[in-house]
């Protein structure tokens, strides 16, 4: 049940322009068990604080030649700020069960990887005969072309120190034509 005060204005929106009366609060305020029932002894003081609320609340129309009073626009305008602050209350708690949901599904998600990066670790590594062969024809085919490229390479060193060693040889001979020296001779044709 909201508060008297809550309830008595949107009593008060509820009527709008019509306006309502004193009379017709205290009908209203019967029907929804906001007053005691009139055999009571708190009935009186009861009424007494809803006249009271009544009269800060609602204010008589001017132009009216019948008792109807309507709400205050400052009473509205109370009653909206209340229903924002609902709302905001609502979106809050909305928002920190969403983030308690978030956390909850972060904090089950680490603990299963954690679970399942154990129980891999726990279980020993086996391999079937198929694998191991594949793994096995991998290493194989690679040293095998890594021998080969070796070979190639070796082949091509050797290939080209003998162009190296041809080559020093007409430069050696070129040299001794051009001095002329018989040492130059013999160090252009080397004994085998």
């Amino acid at each position: 049940m909201k508060p008297i005060y809550i309830a008595l204005l949107e009593y008060g929106e509820e009527h709008g322009l019509k306006g309502v009366t004193l009379d017709a609060v205290y009908e209203w305020a019967e029907e929804t068990n906001y007053l005691p029932s009139a055999d009571s002894p708190e009935c009186q003081d009861a009424k007494s604080l809803l006249r009271d609320l009544y009269f800060e609340c609602f204010e008589r129309n001017s132009n009216s030649t019948k008792n109807i009073w309507g709400l205050k626009n400052e009473f509205y305008f109370r009653l909206l700020e209340y229903r924002e602050l609902v709302e905001a209350r609502q979106a809050s708690s909305l928002a920190k069960r969403n983030s308690n949901i978030a956390t909850v599904i972060s904090v089950t998600a680490l603990v299963a990887s954690l679970f399942i990066g154990y129980m891999q670790l726990a279980k020993p590594l086996s391999l079937e005969r198929k694998q191991v062969e594949t793994i096995g024809a991998s290493l194989e085919s690679q040293t095998t072309s890594l021998i080969r490229s070796s070979a190639q390479e070796s082949a091509e060193l050797v290939n080209a120190v003998k162009e190296l060693k041809a080559e020093m040889l007409v430069l050696n001979n070129k040299v001794g034509s051009l001095s002329g020296s018989p040492a130059s001779n013999k160090a252009s044709n080397p004994t085998p």
